[in-house]
């Protein structure tokens, strides 16, 4: 691409890709770790939202193929934003397949570690805290998730 008067020419292939250009991982970051969708081995999709309960009024993932199904998440607070119903609902291939009044995961506590660059520095606070936790004496608690850069 070339810069000219001002601005990414198009003449050249593209636009610009800086102040808004969110780069794929941004997105994948999003998607597998605020919003929880998490394929699985065996075909089936778990969707935990980090997002703490009762923060955001509305939120919206449309379209997103995983595991070969097209999936929609959304939480509308009061039903107004979407117009799809009141609370939080997941839609596989168009259809309704889970309801419920809140977005929250019953949990006592979810960390999760994002690496966007330098891809050493999740995987190592998270063996950090694997480590803490052990030396405390806690060995049971949930899998320590590590998003990396794709």
């Amino acid at each position: 691409m070339t810069w000219k008067n001002g601005t990414w020419w198009a003449g050249k292939g593209g636009v610009e890709r800086g102040k808004d250009y969110n780069h794929s991982t941004f997105c994948d970051l999003v998607i597998t770790g605020l919003l929880g969708v998490q394929p699985q081995a065996d075909g089936s999709i778990v969707i935990e939202p980090l997002i703490p309960d009762g923060q955001w009024d509305w939120f919206c993932l449309d379209s997103v193929e995983c595991c070969g199904k097209t999936l929609t998440i959304l939480y509308d607070k009061d039903g107004s934003k979407y117009h799809r119903g009141k609370g939080f609902r997941i839609f596989v291939n168009g259809r309704k397949a889970y309801s419920s009044d809140s977005y929250a995961v019953k949990a006592v506590c979810k960390i999760l570690f994002v690496c966007h660059g330098n891809i050493c520095r999740s995987p190592m606070a998270a063996f950090i805290l694997k480590t803490l936790l052990k030396a405390r004496g806690i060995e049971s608690f949930a899998p320590i998730k590590e998003l990396l850069p794709a």
